[in-house]
């Protein structure tokens, strides 16, 4: 059973947040080419302002992890900031993203959605990442 799925999802209090910050562009790639639908219905479920997506579509589901990495991090600021440790790693590079999927470079993301990619690059920014 996904973990998303589990009935006790929802049901968890944390007294400790920490919130990861990984390499947007690596995340965005890993997520939209093979993360479990239930992951984009869940983040949709939290952030109602996220794009519609079609499961079935690369694109849609790109563009909704270009739209979700950015606003996903702020809603975890935003909700637990009073507790909030932030540990940047960047995997850029590394070799340790264990989940094999297509590269994506800046100019891909931008023919995409100019806006949306702006976004990303301002807060990967701000987390600490040189992002070109």
């Amino acid at each position: 059973m996904p973990w998303l799925q589990s009935p006790i999802t929802g049901k968890l209090k944390f007294d400790e947040v920490i919130h990861l910050v990984r390499y947007p562009l690596d995340v965005i790639a890993s997520a939209a080419f093979t993360e479990h639908e239930s992951a984009l219905a869940y983040m949709k479920a939290n952030i109602p302002t996220l794009p519609d997506y079609d499961a079935s579509s690369s694109e849609s589901r790109l563009r909704f992890y270009l739209h979700a990495w950015p606003a996903w991090n702020e809603l975890i600021v935003e909700k637990f900031a009073p507790r909030e440790r932030r540990w940047v790693e960047d995997f850029q590079n590394k070799g340790d993203n264990s989940r094999l999927h297509h590269k994506l470079t800046w100019s891909a993301l931008t023919d995409l959605d100019a806006r949306a990619t702006e976004r990303v690059l301002d807060l990967g920014t701000a987390y600490g990442y040189e992002l070109e």
